[in-house]
């Protein structure tokens, strides 16, 4: 059902290294620098920290994108931490720009819903390390959960379909049983 809108990613990866790489990557890029991004609006707080090309964060996406064959669709930004205030809430949306992003949680849990097109929902899961399709309405409410912090990047040069395609002829879909 949920086949357009996600893809489960077969990575493992270190939950406690990404979390301290994320404190090191606030502390050089933290909230008070001009790098960093906090919006503080009628959704809650989110705070944006970019990661950089020689931190783990970025190390892992390398491999992943390497390993799925997305590295000719990497652009010039870097992966991202979000991290999520208890009262934040992302509405239902589709991206504007991003037809696919690949997440991984690191602190929490992070559920995802997804609509059709007349914003009626479809389902929902949960996910560790997920390809999502951007341009599918979606809605993160990190309000009831106790997410916190995830490391995410976007691809604006790709579809969901042609990334997903690229992750299953490299054996890195896990389809949940």
């Amino acid at each position: 059902m949920l086949f357009d809108h996600i893809a489960f990613l077969d990575f493992n990866f270190d939950k406690e290294l990404l979390w301290h790489d994320y404190n090191n990557c606030r502390k050089v890029n933290g909230a008070n620098s001009a790098l960093a991004h906090r919006e503080d609006f009628k959704y809650g707080k989110i705070e944006h920290i970019p990661t950089n090309s020689e931190n783990e964060g970025a190390r892992l996406f390398k491999h992943i994108e390497s390993k799925i064959g997305l590295s000719k669709f990497v652009n010039n930004r870097t992966p991202i931490y979000f991290s999520f205030s208890g009262d934040s809430f992302l509405p239902v949306h589709k991206d504007s720009m991003s037809g696919v992003w690949i997440a991984m949680v690191i602190t929490g849990q992070q559920p995802i819903y997804f609509y059709n097109d007349d914003k009626q929902l479809i389902g929902h899961t949960q996910y560790e390390c997920a390809m999502v399709n951007g341009f599918k309405y979606h809605e993160v409410p990190i309000k009831d959960t106790k997410i916190e912090r995830l490391l995410l990047r976007q691809y604006y040069d790709c579809s969901f379909q042609e990334a997903r395609s690229l992750a299953e002829k490299a054996g890195r879909i896990k389809w949940p049983s």
